[in-house]
Formats: structure tokens, sequence, C-alpha cells
């Protein structure tokens, strides 16, 4: 008899281990979830459910990290910054003011061609707005004009705004005063100059003659910007002329306002 209940005793325990391994310790498994599991399983690859990148799944971490939400610890996607993704020619950039999403262009030397490509980019991609933020010592005359003209050809497609918080001289006024009406903003302390046209010329033979037609075209240039600058403003194009006769014509942004090269003040 005593025989037979060791045989039992032994059998009882010889069973025990393995009926857990095949099943009694399953509650251990649900409760750990992976991490019970020793057994190495190949990454079979998935798709993230908000980015809808496809990858392994060890992969998850180059999007993905622990973020606070509500109290909560969760999985969110990592902060990037806005627009990391596109590249505005000539140093343009995107800007987010008051909610808008705009395009912003730091202008400081007359030049058509760089001027274009930033509208074209900007219009490209739907922006409404573009900010010229000028401070500019002027430069060619003739881009002057040509931005100018662009300036126009784009009003009713997206608005060209132009501020000011340092200086606008020569062309680079005429720039700031060729943006759209009613989105010309100054400093009241901006410094802004216009004077005549010039040009020099070096070992340049010169007659009377050409002395004479030299003057009667930059008469006619000067006349051209103006009648332009005449009517971006309350000025007549008698008044320009006079203030710019043989000097530099400087005035301040308050100024700028008051003479309707502006259309408000910067506060």
């Amino acid at each position: 008899m005593k025989k037979l209940i060791a045989i039992l005793i032994v059998l009882m325990f010889a069973f025990v281990p393995t009926a857990f391994a095949e099943g009694g310790g399953g509650s251990v498994g649900d409760d750990f979830g992976e991490a019970y599991t020793t057994k190495d399983e190949p990454d079979q690859g998935g798709e993230c459910p908000i980015t809808n990148i496809k990858g392994k799944v060890a992969a998850c971490k180059s999007c993905h990290t622990l973020i606070e939400n509500d109290g909560k610890v969760i999985w969110g996607l990592k902060e990037i910054t806005p627009f990391s993704a596109f590249s505005p020619p000539n140093g343009a950039v995107f800007k987010i003011i008051d909610g808008e999403t705009v395009g912003w262009y730091d202008f400081d030397y007359v030049e058509d061609l760089q001027v274009r490509n930033v509208i074209e980019y900007f219009y490209r991609h739907k922006i409404k707005r573009i900010i010229f933020n000028v401070d500019s010592y002027g430069g060619s005359a003739f881009d002057g004009y040509s931005i100018s003209n662009l300036f126009d050809q784009y009003e009713g497609k997206i608005v060209i705004e132009t501020r000011l918080q340092s200086q606008a001289m020569s062309a680079g006024f005429l720039v700031l005063v060729a943006g759209h009406r009613g989105h010309r903003y100054v400093s009241p302390m901006a410094t802004l100059m216009w004077h005549e046209i010039a040009y020099w010329a070096f070992l340049k033979k010169i007659t009377p003659s050409s002395s004479e037609q030299e003057a009667a075209v930059m008469r006619m240039l000067q006349d051209v910007a103006n009648e332009f600058l005449a009517s971006r403003s309350n000025m007549t194009k008698e008044k320009i002329d006079s203030e710019i006769a043989n000097k530099d014509w400087f005035f301040n942004g308050k100024q700028a306002v008051e003479m309707g090269f502006a259309d408000e003040l910067i506060e």
C-alpha cells in the first residue's frame, strides 16, 4: 500500500509541470503579452495608421515617440519643423501669421529674376499672400520697373504686401511703393529716399549730341518712375520732380503714410 502511494505521488509531480507548460500558465502569457514570449519572431512589416507609411515595425520610432495627452503617456507623432519639406527659392520661407500661412521674403537687393521666382513659387503652392520685408539701399532702376510691373500682374491673384522697418532707398523705395494698395506698411522711424536716376561711365566718349540724347533718355526714364510714384500716392508728379531736383529726398515712415507712399504704420 505504501509503495502504491509513493508511485502516485511521483506521477503527480511528473504531470504538473507538463500541464502548466502546455496551457496551465496561459494566464501569465495573457497578462504580460509579448514580454512573456522568448521566441524571436521576424518583423513582418506593417503600415502606420496615421501616416500610411509602410515598412518594418521596428522603424516606427523614426516618426513616433512617447507624448503626454490629457495626463496620459501615449504613442504619438514626433514634432517636426513646419514646412521642412519645402524649399522656397532665394531664402524665402513659409510663415504662419495669425493662423494664416503666408510667403515671406527678406528683400534687399533689387533683382527682378529673384523676385519673379519667389512669387511664382508661392503662387504655385496656392499661397494667398506674400510679404516682402524690405531692407534695401536700391539697385537697378530697370529691375525696379520690372518688379513693379510684376506686382501689378499678380493683382487679384495673390496679395503682394510690402513692409518696411529699416530703409528703402532708390529702387528699393520704388518696390516698397509698388506693393498692393492697402498692404504697404512702414515703421514710423523707417528711412525712405528717392532721387534722380543716375549712371556712371568710365572712359566713355561724350559729344554735345550724345550728351543731349542721353539727357533726353534719362528724363524719359525719370518721368516714367515719377508718374508711377504719383499714381501710388497723394503726390503730384510735379511735386515729386521738385523734391528730387539735384538732391536726394529723405523722409521717415510717418511722412510716407501722410504722402500716400505707404498705407499704414507698423506700431
